[in-house]
């Protein structure tokens, strides 16, 4: 759910790497990171709210759309809310584990 119509999809992406690597500083060096299960879910029921309330969903038939009806491409609000949303990590979405090196024993 990253494509928007006010800027590229390479903002997008920028975006999102530029949140990746931020999370990777929080975490610090040698932390697996893993997400959470249940952030994202809330956040897709979030968009899939809003996405129900847009043009998208009006009734036309479009590519958008996902045999299951969800629309899976777009996203519902503009590019700078998606990077006020991804200004801070917030690491209680994700679980922190020390990596361990590949030539311990597991």
């Amino acid at each position: 759910n990253t494509g928007v119509g006010t800027t590229s999809v390479v903002f997008m992406v920028e975006q999102m790497i530029a949140y990746i690597l931020k999370l990777i500083a929080a975490a610090g060096p040698g932390t697996l990171i893993s997400v959470r299960q249940a952030p994202p879910d809330a956040y897709n029921r979030e968009l899939q709210s809003e996405l129900a309330a847009s043009v998208w969903a009006s009734g036309c038939k479009s590519w958008y759309f996902t045999n299951s009806g969800r629309i899976t491409t777009l996203y519902p609000r503009n590019a700078a809310a998606f990077r006020r949303q991804l200004r801070k990590v917030r690491l209680e979405n994700f679980e922190l584990s020390e990596a361990r090196r590949s030539d311990q024993a597991a």
